[in-house]
């Protein structure tokens, strides 16, 4: 690098980042594999870097322009967005036949690539208090580099190249984690319900974004960015928090942690099968607080989610999949293209992962046939 001077992005892992050295070789697989860089942010290079806080993994990046959240991509032009969407499935379908699943699948992680090249010096001195001097520790930095994310470079008149990034909850396949660090409202029912996973979650969190992205509106509105399904987690950081009370009021603030996330779950299954449709009888038994909202016939006795000792509520059941695409698709989507979009949408919301249409397969549907 040192004989070509050219300007990079490098992601710090933290010192004590468990998932590194596995972060780090996909990574460098997918920088090996043509196809798949193409539409994968491209690894350059990493070192290691010794600071106070012990040794960091840096890997370095080509640099990219914004991320997808950052230019409300619902606000561009109809035909910029079947671009965008295009081209993170064929990201999906690169990451995918390299036997990697990329567990994180959502818009903050889709970088639109740069149109113009990076040729003035970038601004020198954009520096940000962390409002942390008091404290005194070498560890914390009293200023940081603000953010800068390039989107000046960006031509939004021309068609749009994404590519994915951050594979730090990235996992190949036959490794699966315990669980996967989603979005709470991108959580495919098998990740709700905590049973087994693969990597068909990216296709059930691609198909929650895509509906988003022409609609403006999320497919299910769940409270909380990120929430992963190992309840001891969410137990640990409260015993941390409340290290000073004693043990009777710990284990109040334990069980009110587990009863908030049962409630956030069943708020989330009770809206997909108001939007998509009844759960399969198998997956319907492994939802253990079923019959609080359903009979023996499985009919519907209460949607709201309060602790069980309190009143049902009236009972709301919200609109279809078809009814929100077709009151909130853009104006300047077709009757011809809503049917197509729907298609591609129920193939890839298929409750049980072994039915859900794959990346490749959902790439050959009509609607992004002709995006």
């Amino acid at each position: 690098m040192r004989s070509n001077p050219q300007y990079v992005a490098i992601k710090i892992l933290g010192s004590t980042a468990s998932t590194a050295c596995r972060e780090l070789a996909i990574n460098r697989t997918i920088a090996g594999n043509k196809a798949a860089s193409g539409h994968i942010v491209r690894l350059l290079d990493d070192f290691r870097h010794h600071g106070p806080n012990g040794e960091h993994l840096c890997l370095v990046f080509e640099p990219m322009g914004p991320d997808v959240a950052t230019c409300s991509a619902h606000s561009m032009p109809y035909w910029q967005r079947r671009s965008i969407s295009k081209s993170l499935l064929m990201a999906l379908q690169c990451l995918h036949d390299l036997k990697f699943a990329h567990a994180d699948t959502n818009p903050g992680n889709a970088l639109l690539s740069i149109t113009h090249p990076i040729e003035e010096p970038l601004e020198e001195g954009r520096f940000v208090s962390t409002g942390l001097q008091s404290k005194r520790n070498p560890c914390v930095p009293n200023f940081i580099y603000e953010d800068w994310p390039l989107v000046e470079l960006w031509d939004q008149f021309a068609p749009a190249q994404v590519k994915l990034s951050d594979l730090g909850a990235a996992f190949p396949f036959n490794e699966r984690p315990e669980a996967p660090c989603i979005p709470v409202a991108l959580r495919a029912p098998e990740v709700v319900l905590q049973s087994s996973f693969g990597h068909q979650v990216d296709i059930w969190s691609f198909a929650c974004y895509l509906f988003e992205l022409f609609t403006g509106r999320p497919l299910f509105s769940i409270p909380g960015f990120y929430l992963t399904q190992n309840d001891d987690s969410i137990l640990h950081a409260t015993s941390h928090d409340c290290s000073l009370q004693n043990d009777d009021d710990l284990s109040l603030r334990m069980i009110d942690n587990k009863a908030q996330l049962e409630m956030k779950d069943d708020d989330h299954l009770l809206q997909m099968i108001s939007t998509l449709g009844p759960l399969p009888p198998a997956m319907f038994e492994k939802w253990p607080r079923r019959m609080r909202y359903f009979d023996a016939s499985m009919n519907i006795i209460r949607s709201d989610v309060a602790k069980s000792d309190e009143a049902p509520g009236a009972i709301h059941v919200g609109d279809t999949l078809e009814r929100r695409l077709q009151d909130n698709r853009p104006p300047d989507m077709t009757a011809e293209d809503s049917v197509d979009l729907l298609s591609a949408l129920r193939s890839a919301l298929q409750y049980d992962p072994v039915d859900r249409t794959s990346a490749g397969q959902l790439l050959r549907l009509k609607w992004f046939q002709n995006a």
